[in-house]
């Protein structure tokens, strides 16, 4: 499913009160494997652009186009074992789009490029919002029994990524030590 969210500007004319597409668009994307915690993370960031009076500027200049869980039977039966990354017919979504596709490597990769429901609905979604200013996929890792690790990994390459996800591990830790 895709959320979509767009504040309306209250001090517009009433009968004029349609929302400017001239603003920038942000997907937020997670679920994509098991990775619980990347799903919370964007739950997190999201409620903390919802509600802090310091993003308001963001909250009402962004169009949000947000889906927050990918790959539904991956997310429901690896949810706790930290051990899947899988669709229902054994494919790595990531794996599945067009760009670096080789089904020669493993039958995990699927049999073709966007050959998964999981990969079309992505797919369909960043073609139709490719005008979009900003995108990024949320991932965790929590290792194994050999190498416990546990991290958010917000996938993203810019400083307002960055430092929205050092906040978010930094609020999510003092969460975890309550």
């Amino acid at each position: 499913k895709v959320y979509e969210f767009k504040e309306v500007d209250p001090l517009r004319n009433e009968a004029n009160n349609e929302w400017s597409e001239t603003k920038p668009k942000m997907l937020l994307i997670s679920g994509i494997h098991w990775e619980w915690g990347g799903v919370y993370a964007l739950f997190n960031a999201l409620k903390e652009i919802t509600t802090n009076p310091a993003l308001r500027y963001i909250r009402r200049n962004m169009h949000f186009i947000v889906m927050p869980i990918t790959n539904p039977y991956c997310f429901t039966t690896y949810k706790n074992s930290g051990e899947g990354h899988y669709n229902k017919n054994g494919v790595e979504i990531h794996n599945n789009f067009e760009v670096d596709f080789n089904n020669a490597i493993d039958s995990t990769h699927g049999t073709e490029p966007l050959s998964e429901i999981e990969t079309r609905y992505i797919n369909n979604v960043m073609r139709k919002h490719s005008d979009a200013a900003y995108m990024v996929s949320c991932h965790s890792h929590q290792g194994n029994s050999k190498t416990p690790n546990r991290t958010i990994w917000p996938s993203t390459a810019t400083y307002f990524g960055c430092n929205l996800g050092y906040r978010l591990i930094d609020m999510m830790s003092f969460a975890l030590a309550q």
